[in-house]
């Protein structure tokens, strides 16, 4: 068989689908013969992409003005203005949200991968439906929009892109099982669904001495460190309440003078009763790093997909508490690699750190099987080989 040619397509390059889609682009040149290229509409806030993502939510810009979302919803119906390329032979979507709309995805004539990094592409516009079940139906009273009509933004443009997805050859990718259940409910959704998680590269996301992280961090050698990454307090989905109601109760089960609470990324979490250290922005190379200084990764989402923020820090070797929700049970084996909790017990979720806190041996021996398990789900050379067959498969089905 020739080489096939495959054009990952995604709003920006940015962020977590957008790591994870320049990730699957690298481990395919790497390791596979697959032909693999990249395209997005902006990469920085200064070009005329962005402008095109801006100006797509101006059916709910009166909602985004008044702060009354309480989850991330993107309507797409703008015309393009400039096409990413569509000659490949399989495209690839990943988030596409803001830039490709159903009358451009009419005009894809080769046969389509989506990989499925949150719900969009199962609903009228929000990201993740929370505990909404309406996207199982045609969406419409959305409850992220406060509205009380069916005919709203979320219902049409659900019926928008169900007309259009409906009559194209997709074959969905979804990262854990959790969004593959969320699509076999989505009357969007009438393609194949294949779960293959996010790759990483286990070789640049490994575990570092310890001492050594630390020393270089400037953090005591002998201090308890709990790490959270990417936590705000205004993004309910994030936990970030959740993880400062744990902290309440870590505290009263270990001496606070001997633990510090690490937090890196875009953190504005107060009343944490711990001292806390803020890294601000971490450059990806210092990553591996960070991951190994801690002795526990603090996950309290209340739902995700496959968060980079829990498979980074198990490659590394650091075991991750987390509550039993969404993707998650797919990255933590519990009392193996970490801790899954029940939903949303911050009581057993503080109990859970404080456990591998007090108790280094069963730490190392999680830290250990996280790696492992790491290395043999999510590395560059196991999810390329995936990701091939299923270009191949799909090829031979379309040629």
């Amino acid at each position: 068989m020739t080489s096939i040619s495959v054009e990952h397509i995604a709003t920006t390059s940015t962020g977590g689908a957008g790591t994870a889609m320049g990730r699957l682009n690298k481990a395919l040149n790497q390791h596979t013969d697959i032909d693999s290229g990249i395209s997005t509409l902006y990469d920085d806030y200064y070009s005329s992409g962005y402008l095109q993502y801006a100006l797509n939510h101006l059916p709910i810009a009166h909602k985004l003005a008044m702060n009354q979302l309480d989850r991330k919803f993107t309507p797409t119906w703008l015309p393009q203005v400039s096409y990413p390329d569509f000659s490949s032979d399989i495209v690839h979507l990943h988030w596409i949200a803001g830039y490709l709309s159903p009358r451009t995805i009419k005009q894809i004539d080769s046969p389509i991968v989506w990989t499925l990094h949150d719900m969009w592409p199962l609903t009228g516009g929000c990201h993740y439906a929370k505990n909404c079940d309406r996207f199982t139906r045609s969406c419409g009273h959305c409850p992220a929009l406060d509205s009380t009509t069916q005919k709203d933004v979320s219902n049409k443009q659900f019926r928008a892109y169900q007309n259009v997805l409906l009559e194209s050859d997709i074959y969905y990718i979804a990262p854990s099982e959790w969004i593959a259940d969320r699509a076999e409910d989505s009357p969007m959704v009438d393609g194949p669904i294949k779960i293959i998680p996010n790759s990483l590269d286990v070789q640049k996301f490994k575990p570092i001495d310890k001492s050594m992280a630390r020393n270089k961090l400037s953090i005591p050698a002998e201090s308890n460190v709990v790490l959270v990454g990417g936590i705000d307090l205004d993004d309910h989905r994030k936990g970030a309440d959740l993880l400062v109601d744990s902290l309440r109760y870590l505290k009263e089960e270990i001496n606070t003078d001997e633990t510090i609470i690490m937090t890196f990324g875009n953190n504005h979490v107060e009343d944490i009763p711990f001292e806390t250290r803020s890294l601000g922005w971490v450059d990806t190379d210092q990553l591996p790093l960070v991951y190994s200084s801690a002795d526990v990764m603090a996950v309290p989402s209340r739902y995700d997909n496959l968060p980079q923020i829990a498979t980074e820090p198990s490659a590394c070797g650091t075991p991750v508490v987390a509550f039993n929700t969404g993707g998650l049970s797919n990255i933590v084996i519990d009392s193996k690699t970490g801790f899954l909790v029940s939903r949303y017990d911050c009581q057993d979720f503080s109990r859970k750190i404080s456990s591998l806190l007090s108790d280094s041996d069963m730490a190392k021996k999680f830290g250990k099987s996280a790696r492992r398990h790491a290395v043999s789900s999510w590395s560059f050379e196991t999810v390329s080989q995936k990701h091939k067959s299923l270009y191949e498969c799909f090829y031979k089905e379309f040629y």
